[in-house]
């Protein structure tokens, strides 16, 4: 089961996790996405979430519905998950951990060290 953010809605999550398929190359632009049906069975939640997963995705403008074929990945798909994940990422999180370091008095030069040494073992 998908349920790992008790605090956001399923029908977020499930496009999220979409959204993760489409950046991993799980899905290229214009290739069909499992419908609705195949997604509530193979997640175990009703049809209805998934309906408001694939109507926010839609809305987004990451997928796009072909009469009577499905859904398919929209061409600005990946630039427009990535764009959003950056303003939400600069946006809410950067300003929670800003306040955390600053209640912690966690000086930036530590951030650094740490993002860098973190770099380096990635290498």
């Amino acid at each position: 089961m998908m349920i790992e953010d008790r605090t956001m809605p399923v029908y977020k999550q499930l496009a999220e996790k979409i959204s993760d398929d489409i950046l991993r190359r799980k899905y290229s632009v214009d290739e069909r996405i499992p419908s609705m049906r195949e997604v509530a069975s193979e997640f175990q939640i009703n049809i209805n979430t998934a309906q408001r997963a694939f109507d926010l995705l839609q809305q987004n403008g990451i997928i796009y519905k072909e009469r009577g074929m499905g859904y398919y990945v929209s061409k600005d798909a990946y630039s427009l998950i990535t764009k959003m994940r950056k303003d939400n990422f600069v946006n809410e999180t950067l300003p929670s951990v800003f306040a955390t370091m600053q209640t912690l008095n966690i000086p930036m030069e530590d951030i650094i060290k740490t993002y860098n040494q973190s770099n380096i073992n990635k290498k």
